[in-house]
């Protein structure tokens, strides 16, 4: 990861904190091994174009009434787990005096694929770039081998509805658009050169006190959406499946049970990483002398000193699960 700073007319001085560049190889191992043709289990059914509308939990087992195109099937079930995601149907029925539908976090991303030879050279290096501005940040890195460059925009737009009739931007107009954010003149470059920038604001729902009801659970982010500025939404997501897992190997273990112990190994750290990464996006869009304490921090930290900041998420001692 390349973090990068620019003051006006002031040379941008990166600060480095080494490490792979995995993101580009899990997203292609993701996409062969979802691709890819394989046996399936008896005893498991797949459907598509079907939604839980809502269901009934009782005497240790549940009884779901799915909507699918051939109109509502009533399914009995021993669990249900609603991992539909950050509107997820499951969670709302499962936890009605929550009321915490996902509200509009003031932030909004925009997306972009540009070929590398359109990318400026210094920018087509194999690895993470992070451009920090005044109420906004740059994440940039390639893919497929370096023939294209993945770059998110991230903006404070206090309203939604101020942009949410445009769908796309061409480079030129996102550009202008954060012209008195200064960017440096190669980052501007490399904006411009984006085709499309599709619009994506970035929604919110507050940690939850509980995420299980008897034989119902939920997983990912329907249990604990969260803004992307520490790239842990999959991960998280993962190191969900992987105690539900574990949950089921306990001898005798029944579904509420199982649950319980999910939810139990799961929450408190799911919850932090919920709220470090909102604190992240905080912190990368700093002004002022406080934009100043930052840079001179992470240069005084250098590269090690950055990863160690996040040791608790990433680094686990051996032979002891992320959960």
């Amino acid at each position: 990861m390349t973090a990068r700073f620019w003051r006006g007319s002031i040379s941008p001085g990166p600060a480095r904190a080494t490490a792979p560049l995995s993101a580009s190889i899990i997203a292609a191992i993701f996409s062969r091994s979802c691709c890819r043709p394989r046996t399936t289990s008896r005893r498991s059914r797949s459907r598509t174009g079907a939604r839980v509308g809502d269901f009934e939990d009782c005497d240790g087992a549940v009884r779901l009434r799915v909507h699918a195109g051939e109109g509502v099937e009533e399914i009995a079930a021993a669990g249900l787990v609603g991992a539909d995601g950050q509107r997820s149907a499951v969670r709302g029925h499962l936890l009605p005096t929550e009321r915490d539908a996902p509200v509009y976090s003031g932030l909004t991303a925009w997306r972009a694929l540009v070929p590398a030879e359109s990318a400026p050279a210094a920018l087509r290096a194999r690895e993470s770039n992070l451009w920090m501005l005044t109420g906004a940040h740059v994440v940039h890195y390639p893919l497929r081998g370096g023939e294209i460059v993945n770059v998110v925009v991230i903006v404070a737009t206090p309203r939604q509805d101020d942009q949410a009739a445009v769908l796309s931007l061409d480079g030129a107009a996102l550009a202008r658009a954060l012209h008195g954010r200064r960017p440096a003149p190669m980052l501007s470059a490399l904006i411009e050169a984006g085709a499309v920038w599709r619009h994506w604001p970035l929604f919110a729902r507050p940690p939850l006190s509980r995420w299980s009801r008897g034989a119902v659970t939920l997983l990912g982010d329907a249990a604990h959406p969260m803004v992307p500025f520490l790239a842990q939404g999959a991960a998280q997501a993962i190191e969900d499946a992987e105690a539900l897992g574990r949950a089921f190997l306990t001898l005798g273990a029944s579904v509420e049970t199982a649950f319980s112990a999910y939810e139990k190994s799961r929450i408190d750290r799911a919850s932090r990483v919920v709220r470090a990464s909102r604190r992240q996006g905080d912190y990368f869009h700093l002004g002022g002398l406080g934009a100043v304490g930052r840079d001179l921090a992470i240069r005084a930290l250098g590269g090690r000193g950055m990863l160690a900041r996040n040791d608790w998420l990433y680094r686990q001692p051996r032979g002891q699960s992320a959960t």
